[in-house]
């Protein structure tokens, strides 16, 4: 079972060391080899709405939120170590209910997620996100990233 808790600075301490391989990958081609204090300013961008999941050894698994763009804007993000993966459900159930909760505060959710991420864009396809056309030179690296996207509905 995982449980969720406020993210802080700390959390970015303690996971990275743990990083899964393709979420360090992105982070670099995004955000440059600074990208522990990138994932510090999207813990403060998330104004308290950041968390980190934690097992049941009581370690940071994951840190997701939700960063501010602006009123009508959110920009999700979640990075994982590989302990995630010993939670499948729980991490899905978990990442719809909250996708869910940030579309009724921001009519747009996005962000980008680099397109050799082919696991990530399965998994938030699976979460409700649309995946966008590709960017070629997107974020630090000038890599190829996809937006990818959530718009509420209106009925």
């Amino acid at each position: 079972m995982i449980s969720y808790r406020p993210a802080v600075a700390a959390d970015v301490t303690e996971i990275l060391p743990n990083l899964r391989a393709n979420d360090i990958e992105e982070l670099l081609l995004s955000s440059g080899p600074e990208y522990d204090s990138s994932l510090v300013k999207s813990i403060e961008l998330c104004q308290g709405d950041a968390e980190a999941a934690i097992d049941r050894d009581g370690n940071v698994i994951a840190i997701l939120g939700c960063c501010v763009s602006s009123a009508e804007v959110g920009v999700p993000f979640m990075v994982c170590s590989d302990e995630v993966n010993k939670y499948p459900k729980n991490v899905i159930k978990d990442a719809k209910a909250r996708t869910l909760r940030w579309s009724d505060k921001y009519p747009m959710l996005i962000n980008m997620v680099y397109s050799g991420n082919v696991k990530t864009i399965k998994w938030l396809k699976h979460v409700g996100y649309t995946i966008g056309e590709i960017d070629e030179h997107w974020g630090y690296a000038n890599a190829p990233f996809h937006a990818f996207y959530r718009i509420k509905e209106y009925v």
